[in-house]
């Protein structure tokens, strides 16, 4: 068994068109960070964390994914995940943060 940790982190400029629950279009000048991490526990256990936050005049989005992964048999795996999805400026009646976990089973060919 060989522990492993990968992380890449990434940032640039860009162009960001909206289309609004009200109102018209927009496009304007953004920016992005960008974050993957992998941590490999064992064989069969990895932990990743991914994180994405996109800023631009209009709002701030940001989103965060922590998982487990577990390696069930060589074509087979699952995955407990929590999400968590930020927005500065949310539309009427919506909340800034929403979270959600996951199970997933993950199934290769």
């Amino acid at each position: 068994m060989q522990v492993g940790i990968t992380w890449r982190v990434q940032a640039g400029p860009g162009v960001r068109v909206v289309d609004p629950v009200v109102g018209a279009n927009v496009t304007e000048a953004a920016g992005i960070l960008s974050s993957r991490f992998f941590y490999k526990l064992t064989d069969m256990v990895s932990l990743t964390n991914d994180t994405d936050i996109l800023g631009s005049d209009i709002n701030m989005l940001a989103t965060n994914d922590f998982g487990v992964n577990v390696k069930l048999t060589d074509a087979m795996s699952t995955r407990v995940s929590y999400r968590t999805d930020y927005n500065s400026n949310p539309a009427p009646g919506f909340t800034n943060t929403d979270n959600t976990f996951g199970v997933s089973l993950v199934v290769g060919f």
